[in-house]
């Protein structure tokens, strides 16, 4: 809002401080997530276009695999930490903040997927080595 004062030489101008809070959807979210951890550059495995000897080949390995994992995690913390923070809002009730909670718990969730994922990549890689 612009509002100028009676024998004042400046314009004052007030902040509008109108939060919309919009509903959150956890399973969009969640799509969101699963999308950004499959498009991952370190999603499908360690790359490298020459064969060192197996002792660097098994610590590039496991730094990749610790990373991934990391990675993992973050984003799951990250997902968590928004789903508190709808619900302490008031965006989200109780019963789609339970459903959430249960689809995070499952071993189909993205995050138990990109483990899973995560952890049969790193065996083969471990069995070449």
């Amino acid at each position: 809002m612009i509002r100028k004062e009676p024998n004042k030489n400046y314009i004052n101008i007030e902040p509008l401080e109108r939060i919309i809070r919009l509903p959150y959807h956890p399973r969009e979210d969640l799509g969101r997530v699963e999308h950004s951890l499959d498009w991952s550059l370190s999603a499908k495995g360690p790359q490298t276009f020459f064969r060192t000897n197996p002792k660097e080949e098994s610590a590039r390995v496991d730094s990749w695999y610790e990373a991934r994992t990391g990675e993992i995690t973050r984003a799951e913390q990250a997902f968590r930490q928004r789903l508190e923070a709808a619900r302490k809002e008031g965006t989200l009730n109780q019963e789609n903040y339970m459903r959430a909670i249960f689809d995070l718990q499952s071993p189909m969730s993205p995050f138990g997927k990109a483990r899973q994922e995560a952890h049969e990549i790193y065996q083969k890689e471990r069995k070449f080595v």
